[in-house]
């Protein structure tokens, strides 16, 4: 956790710390090579992304039995926001998937997971129907 919160702070102590814990960011990352092709795929999985955030967030809300306007209430979000982030007419950001996690006691990284999860579970099944 307080390596979390110094990269969060970005005061620079949690590469410091990390160096003294073996960890090796340089050697952690690999980037792909800028194509075409490359960018063409990444805004394909964004997309399927997109989706499958829009249905995670639809789904809790119908879990609880709410409309868009009570749960965007609830969260502290504008409703047109939810509408739109339900309908993939607005990117997800990170301060609504936040306030999201928050007001419903779900932590962030869970819900990330399962959008994981499910993203995994769709290109599963998108590539047996290739």
């Amino acid at each position: 956790q307080y390596y979390q919160l110094c990269y969060m702070l970005g005061d620079g102590t949690m590469k410091k710390h990390a160096r003294h814990r073996g960890i090796d960011f340089a050697q952690k990352v690999k980037f792909r090579e800028h194509s075409k092709a490359s960018i063409a795929e990444c805004e394909r999985k964004f997309s399927i992304y997109e989706k499958v955030i829009a249905e995670v967030l639809k789904g809790m809300r119908t879990d609880l039995g709410m409309t868009q306007e009570e749960f965007a209430e609830k969260c502290g979000l504008h409703p047109t926001a939810c509408s739109r982030m339900e309908n993939c007419k607005r990117e997800p950001y990170l301060r609504p998937l936040f306030k999201v996690s928050f007001y419903t006691d779900i932590k962030l990284s869970a819900l990330l997971q399962e959008v994981e999860r499910l993203v995994d579970a769709f290109e599963k099944l998108d590539g047996k129907n290739e």
